[in-house]
């Protein structure tokens, strides 16, 4: 019974077993089910895909049962990883490959998001069963990668949550000052919000139904055009395009051209809110750091909430980037 494997400590003996395979298959199936369930008459290359995967997952765990001493615990079996599991990569691909994910926020927010990762759209692949979560030969802006969830769900907490720890707004909605006087209670209404390397423009989205004028930015062009379509379904839905909140427009960073356009077409020299999603993806390239913190510094104020997540993915240039970041800001992790 495939049921009580997977409730079972896995030894050699039952991973190298035709039922345990079979249990496989189904893992995988539910994982990503873009990469393994047939569609479009690709019935036969995605058997054969699904077979290979299959074997190899297979062959990894038979290994690791060896190299376990013969016996992984039932928690450690892969077939058992849940979709959130940080060790669960073939679910995690499965959301990349998508064509669209839905994303519900605790607020009560839900949001249906394009993902182009795996199209002819933009010139990327266009066989389904070749997706993968390698970023070589795409933009990284075709998917909604998970630090731009978070972040999302983030912005819809209440206010006194999304400004702890500023030192200056967090002081509005409360009585400061020797006459008690009542700061007026800080809202999304109108506030000005630039998102920097927007990619799929959840964050931006999100800003605009919280009643935010919101900008999604990027300097690839093809990239905004994933943007757009993410923008133009959101307005669709949820708003008269008469009462526009969200938009979409190109930006490089610290680009003296696009910073002016901006001020002129907003009226605001600076944002109220800043928003960036994995734009530090590639640590590697020091120099564009100094190129994104020039640009946050050049579009705010002391009084700019700016929000930045990203995945862990190698702690000590992380850390680096973030000493950096506290020679300019406040940082609040």
């Amino acid at each position: 019974d495939k049921r009580n494997l997977s409730s079972l400590a896995l030894t050699t003996e039952v991973a190298e077993s035709a039922a345990y395979y079979r249990l496989i298959i189904d893992f995988l199936k539910l994982a990503n089910p873009t990469k393994y369930v047939a569609h479009n008459g690709h019935k036969q290359e995605l058997a054969r895909v699904l077979s290979e995967d299959a074997a190899a997952f297979q062959s990894a765990v038979i290994q690791n049962t060896f190299t376990a001493g013969g016996t992984i615990p039932w928690n450690e079996n892969p077939v058992n990883f849940a979709d959130e599991d940080p060790r669960n990569h073939w679910s995690y691909d499965g959301r990349l490959c998508s064509a669209a994910r839905k994303i519900q926020l605790h607020s009560g927010i839900s949001l249906d998001v394009l993902q182009f990762w795996n199209t002819d759209v933009y010139g990327y692949k266009q066989n389904r069963s070749e997706c993968t979560s390698g970023i070589g030969s795409h933009r990284t802006g075709g998917c909604l990668w998970d630090a731009a969830t978070v972040l999302s769900d983030y912005l819809t907490r209440p206010s006194k949550q999304v400004l702890a720890h500023h030192p200056i707004l967090s002081l509005q909605g409360s009585k400061v000052g020797k006459g008690r006087h009542k700061q007026p209670a800080w809202s999304w209404e109108d506030k000005y919000c630039i998102e920097l390397g927007a990619g799929l423009a959840a964050p931006t989205v999100v800003a605009a139904t919280l009643g935010a004028r919101a900008v999604a930015t990027d300097a690839d062009l093809q990239t905004l055009e994933m943007s757009t379509a993410n923008v133009d379904a959101y307005l669709k839905v949820a708003h008269d395009p008469a009462r526009r909140k969200a938009f979409v427009r190109e930006l490089s960073w610290d680009d003296d051209t696009h910073n002016q356009a901006l001020q002129e077409e907003f009226s605001q020299p600076h944002a109220d809110v800043v928003l960036m999603a994995d734009c530090v993806y590639v640590l590697d390239n020091q120099g564009a750091w100094g190129l994104l913190m020039r640009q946050v510094l050049r579009m705010s104020t002391p009084e700019t909430l700016i929000f930045l997540s990203m995945a862990q993915r190698r702690a000590a240039l992380e850390a680096k980037f973030l000493s950096k970041v506290a020679e300019k800001f406040i940082v609040n992790e």
